[in-house]
């Protein structure tokens, strides 16, 4: 069989002899000819190449490994990984996760598998799973009981962990929650703002906590009670005196029944007390107050906190809360106190 490349050659040549001997007519119809040999030859060599689809890169997501610990957080990022990779099948997504178990989840995995009837869904899986390796709540009983007890930002993460293995719950539910968890002060601050959603009240309620930090620490005085020196701390958040329940025993003051009471701390805590020191002197500078005071648990030993009430009878002050002194009548005599810059 005659080589294709040698007859085309050929052709060539016999081309360029017509042109040389000038016949135009034969050199046309030739060369006509010649270029449709080579454009069936090159589509010929075209339908020989490897024909490449292009294709979509996956992003380089590593499986979560799991041991039994922070559960919530594993199941959040095993959802991601199946959604990313486009799992939904239950029997690939087993598959999936018995890469990823360690330890105690590994054993746990394996009885899972031996012990019991496949899940039918990942629901009724991440189920089992927070049924063994959560607490004795389910996700939605521990998220509807969630309540702010250290900061605003501590209270943010743990609800974001939660509703995100919640999201059905409507965005009314959602912010009902979140403003109901929040401390009282901290609320109502959130509340007059009027937030237009959920992410608008976490963000109000971040900086609602920091104005209430200024306002907790702005006025603070040294002072003495019974010659002992004290912190003295004004603040809005209770309407009434209290005093650390450790510096009352200390001084030896004098303890009136008033029946079981509790009071909420400028921190969210809650504290229980059951007794009154009446008559307290206190002093703040050339001046002596004589007040009652609640005996409380608190952060400091040596705290003593003047509330609303205290405020309230002296009547008219003023407040440059910038700069934070604080004016305000004792009998005919105007008193300023300052924030003492070493507290």
């Amino acid at each position: 069989m005659e080589n294709p490349v040698e007859a085309l050659d050929a052709k060539l040549k016999k081309v360029e002899d017509e042109e040389v001997h000038n016949i135009p007519t034969t050199h046309d119809n030739n060369l006509t000819t010649l270029m449709h040999q080579m454009a069936l030859l090159l589509n010929g060599h075209q339908q020989c190449l490897p024909q490449y689809a292009p294709t979509h890169r996956m992003p380089n997501l590593e499986l979560p490994m799991f041991d039994g610990t922070d559960t919530l957080m594993w199941i959040l990022k095993m959802e991601r990984y199946f959604e990313v990779h486009h799992i939904d099948d239950i029997a690939r997504m087993m598959d999936t996760i018995l890469l990823c178990m360690s330890g105690q989840a590994l054993a746990w995995f394996r009885c899972f598998q031996n012990w019991g009837k496949p899940p039918e869904s990942w629901d009724e899986f991440r189920d089992s799973l927070y049924m063994r390796f959560g607490d004795a709540r389910n996700v939605c009983s521990k998220f509807l009981g969630l309540e702010q007890e250290g900061s605003v930002e501590e209270y943010c993460s743990k609800f974001e962990t939660l509703g995100a293995l919640l999201p059905e719950l409507q965005h009314v539910v959602l912010e009902a929650k979140f403003m109901n968890g929040l401390k009282t002060e901290i609320r109502e601050d959130v509340r007059m703002l009027h937030p237009k959603d959920i992410l608008d009240i976490m963000h109000r309620a971040r900086l609602g906590e920091k104005k209430n930090n200024v306002a907790l620490n702005s006025t603070k005085r040294k002072g003495t009670v019974k010659e002992r020196s004290v912190i003295v701390k004004v603040v809005s958040w209770t309407d009434y005196n209290l005093i650390s329940k450790n510096l009352a025993t200390d001084l030896k003051l004098k303890l009136d029944m008033y029946g079981d009471y509790s009071v909420v701390l400028g921190s969210g805590k809650k504290v229980k007390g059951d007794g009154i020191c009446r008559g307290v002197l206190l002093q703040i500078g050339n001046d002596t107050y004589v007040e009652d005071f609640f005996p409380l648990q608190m952060g400091e030993d040596d705290e003593v906190i003047l509330g609303n009430l205290w405020l309230v009878a002296l009547g008219k002050m003023e407040v440059d809360w910038k700069n934070l002194p604080m004016k305000l009548k004792v009998g005919k005599e105007t008193v300023t106190l300052r924030k003492d810059p070493f507290l």
